[in-house]
């Protein structure tokens, strides 16, 4: 499993410029949306408006999981393990 950024971005780069993560902060508004994309279209994502999280499911990308899992806050480091699983075991990479 990749453990920087740099990491990361080779193993992103790997795959193709139309499948990476998007990260997005505003300290001001406690907005963050971390989000893996495919073809400019969401697969799965974490984001927390004004604290409060919610989950972008993989099997319904456009769904809000408010539930325990989909509220609980994740670090970068939670996401990108995350992604990595998922990506595994759907066979994206």
């Amino acid at each position: 499993m990749p453990e920087t950024v740099d990491d990361w971005e080779r193993e992103v780069t790997a795959a193709g410029p139309e499948f990476f993560i998007q990260v997005y902060v505003n300290v001001v508004t406690g907005t963050q949306n971390c989000v893996l994309v495919l073809g400019r279209q969401r697969l799965y994502a974490r984001d927390c408006v004004g604290g409060v999280w919610h989950r972008h499911p993989y099997d319904d990308p456009d769904a809000h999981d408010f539930s325990s899992e989909g509220a609980r806050p994740v670090t970068m480091v939670e996401f990108l393990i995350e992604v990595q699983e998922l990506v595994e075991e759907a066979g994206l990479l």
